[in-house]
């Protein structure tokens, strides 16, 4: 039975502790007063009262009432109802933010309307914290009261004291809460003031946002690392403080989830929070959990000195307790006429209980040096601490002073660098600048050089237009010669043609005879009459085509398809092969060259279109079908791939040079390189040697061979064989 019994109680206990999310009822009230009427508007107390709101909703909360800018009415009146919310809750909690202040040890929390013209207006127009305390006392687990309210008194400079020993005191006074499991946190310690700071929200409200919903987080560290936070923002000008006590299992606001890894707290700030906690509570018994837990270290020490002087303490109490009984005894032991011995006894027992208070309290003094040079102790440390960071922050200060320095002399250098960039740019302008004039003085030279030369240039000019004239004529009467040919051509295929429509005729006559030689019993059918007389039509075409007209046609298809270029005649010569070679490369043909044959005759006329590349005689190019002469711009000259170069030498001025009266013929290449006149080539070669060499005195010797190299057979002979003209 007894075992059921304690099965049945682990099953509750299970059912109450194991999943706090899920059996706990959690009611909270938040408040946010900001717009007051007679104080200055707070802005804050808005934005902190929305962000505990929806941390508390976020937190799994059941009930989260969110109210905002309360008059006195709708504070007391949201006060009641929420009374009616937390009756049945297990946890329960009220934050307010807005002014708060404090009139001889209450503390009130002021709604927007209060005048407070007077020091007992607070009992009307403001609520009193206890109010806050009776109206969570019905919850069962955890009763939590946050204020950050500990702003200056904004009416403490207008309120009259009617009671002129009433006092009214700075931030809000230090509380004890009557009932337990109930937490009271201030923004500040009694009699200290809070900063808003100067963001969104205040700084004590930024940091319960950040550290009260940790899953698992033990309310009362989270407090702790909620003070560490404010007095690091606040340069310790502000420190955080809660009232009260709780158990010794932990509560978490937000229960720890079994499926996600929390990380470890750092050990010396939970140390030093349960060190904070034991010294709250100030017991015996609180040391001595404290020392059970943390039996080394600093902290450790600390608390054993404080449990001595506990223990001194207490021992002294009894010492004074047990003199003070002895010393009644002794009084009532005299008073009723005791005997010596009685009396005796007593003044023994009252001297040894004074010794025993002496000794007491000289352990009592003891301990409090020991304590005092503890405290020292801990004063050094956090001393050094301070002059560890103030070294710190010296050597950072330090350290970017010194980037500074780097910094700035890095930007006196790439200025330096700027500057003689700029210098350098400005003398390579300079010197660009004297370059053009320079070439401008040599502009002028050249121009004033050339100008002699424009009479020879003209004089050249007339006799180019007379080549040109005459290279027209000549291009009309090749273009009379080619339609000429044309037309014979056309009046030889007409010829064909009616010889062949007659030899047709003639072949079905000869047929039809046959047939009816046949049928009329003649022998071998052969045909009679003036058919017998007839040639055949194959021996009248080769008699046409072996003529002398084949050869013409052929010359004349061979310049159509591009191939030919020397004129037309009766004979076929050399040219006349060169242009059919030229056919048969381009086409890949295999046709005779030394006979004017009609096949080949016939193979020409199949092609449509040009067939051999246009070649360009030295001094001309290729422009579509025709040769176009190269004229370069003043100051370039022709080089020996036909390309325009610029001039590096002026030409020397000859007074003995002769200005030739025209442009004398060109020579036709021949299959073989011409060699150049033998006095010109040595001339040419002589300058070259003595460093005065130009192109205009003609080829030096081994032309053919440098030429070929990037020019067709044709221009490289012209090239070579060009005239001297300077």
């Amino acid at each position: 039975m007894r075992q059921l019994g304690v099965f049945l109680f682990l099953f509750w206990a299970s059912l109450a502790f194991g999943s706090p999310a899920l059996a706990e009822k959690r009611v909270a009230l938040v408040i946010g007063n900001s717009a007051y009427q007679s104080a200055p508007r707070l802005s804050n107390p808005a934005n902190d009262s929305e962000a505990i709101s929806g941390m508390l909703k976020g937190a799994g909360f059941d009930v989260v009432e969110h109210k905002r800018d309360l008059k006195a009415n709708e504070m007391r009146r949201a006060l009641r109802d929420f009374s009616d919310t937390a009756r049945n809750a297990d946890v329960a909690i009220i934050y307010f933010a807005g002014h708060g202040i404090e009139i001889d040890g209450t503390n009130y929390l002021v709604p927007t309307d209060a005048m407070l013209e007077r020091d007992i207006d607070a009992f009307d127009e403001a609520v009193p914290l206890e109010r806050l305390l009776s109206v969570i006392q019905p919850a069962k687990k955890l009763r939590l009261v946050i204020l950050d309210a500990c702003r200056d008194n904004p009416f403490a400079k207008v309120m009259r004291r009617t009671v002129a020993s009433r006092g009214i005191g700075r931030g809000l006074a230090k509380v004890e809460p009557d009932s337990p499991n109930t937490l009271i946190a201030f923004a500040a310690k009694g009699g200290s003031t809070a900063l808003d700071g100067d963001s969104r929200n205040s700084p004590f409200t930024s940091s319960l946002v950040k550290h009260l919903p940790s899953p698992g987080l033990d309310l009362r560290k989270a407090f702790g690392f909620i003070r560490d936070d404010v007095l690091k923002v606040t340069n310790n000008k502000q420190e955080p403080f809660i009232y009260g006590s709780l158990g010794g299992d932990d509560f978490a606001l937000v229960p720890a989830s079994p499926s996600r890894d929390r990380p470890a707290p750092d050990a010396s700030a939970s140390i030093k929070g349960d060190y904070e906690l034991a010294e709250r509570i100030g017991t015996e018994e609180a040391w001595d959990s404290f020392i059970s837990t943390y039996p080394d270290g600093f902290y450790a020490k600390l608390a054993q000195a404080q449990r001595n002087k506990l223990f001194a303490e207490k021992t002294r109490l009894a010492a004074v307790e047990k003199a003070r009984f002895l010393e009644a005894e002794r009084a009532r032991l005299r008073a009723e006429g005791a005997r010596a011995s009685a009396q005796a006894k007593a003044t023994a027992d009252a001297r040894a209980a004074e010794e025993a208070r002496i000794a007491a309290e000289k352990r009592k003094a003891l301990e409090d040096t020991k304590l005092a040079e503890a405290e020292r102790a801990k004063e050094q440390t956090l001393e050094e601490a301070r002059v560890a960071a103030e070294k710190k922050k010296q050597l950072d200060r330090e350290k970017a002073a010194e980037l500074e320095r780097h910094r700035m002399e890095r930007e006196a250098r790439a200025a330096v660098d700027a500057r003689i960039a700029a210098e350098k740019a400005r003398a390579a302008a300079e010197a660009e600048a004297a370059q053009e004039r320079l070439a401008l003085e040599k502009a002028k030279a050249l121009v004033e050089a050339k100008a002699a030369e424009i009479a020879r240039i003209r004089a050249d000019a007339q006799a180019n237009e007379k080549a040109i004239a005459e290279a027209t004529a000549a291009r009309e009467a090749l273009a009379a010669e080619r339609q000429k040919a044309l037309q014979e051509t056309r009046v030889a295929v007409a010829e064909r043609s009616r010889v062949d429509a007659e030899v047709r005729v003639e072949e079905a006559r000869t047929k039809a005879n046959s047939a009816e030689a046949l049928r009329q019993g003649l022998p071998d059918g052969k045909p009679i009459g003036p058919l017998a007389a007839l040639n055949p039509a194959g021996d009248s075409d080769a008699s046409m085509r072996t003529g002398e007209n084949v050869v013409r046609l052929l010359q004349t298809e061979l310049r159509r398809v591009g191939c030919g270029s020397g004129p037309i005649s009766d004979d076929w010569n050399a040219s006349a092969k060169k242009s059919l070679r030229s056919f048969n490369a381009s086409v890949g043909g295999m046709v005779d060259v030394e006979v004017a044959s009609v096949d080949a005759l016939e193979l020409v006329r199949k092609r449509t279109g040009r067939v051999c590349p246009v070649v360009c005689d030295y001094g001309y190019r290729r422009d579509g079908d025709a040769c176009v002469k190269i004229v370069c711009k003043e100051g370039y000259e022709l080089a020996d791939d036909n390309s325009c170069e610029r001039t590096t030498r002026q030409r020397a001025k000859r007074k003995d040079a002769p200005v030739p009266a025209s442009i004398a013929p060109k020579q036709r290449p021949s299959d073989s390189p011409m060699p150049a006149p033998q006095g010109a080539l040595r001339r040419a070669d002589i300058a070259a040697g003595a460093g005065g060499y130009r192109k205009c005195m003609g080829a030096l010797p081994g032309c053919y061979q440098r030429a070929i190299r990037r020019m067709t057979p044709d221009a490289a002979q012209i090239w070579c064989n060009r005239k001297p003209t300077c």
